[in-house]
């Protein structure tokens, strides 16, 4: 199980569920570089296409 640094609740039991969660619930405005974060996302994508 992963679980989210902040204790909301949140709990994960695969990295894909994890992936899927950041990618429905993260934005770029939550990050100061906003390039990194598209970098990470499109990174995380390719692990979602991967694992399935």
């Amino acid at each position: 199980m992963i679980r989210k640094a902040d204790t909301s609740g949140e709990i994960f039991n695969t990295p894909g569920e994890l992936v899927r969660w950041i990618m429905a619930n993260w934005s770029s405005d939550d990050f100061q570089d906003q390039e990194q974060f598209e970098l990470m996302m499109k990174e995380i994508q390719v692990y979602i296409t991967i694992s399935q």
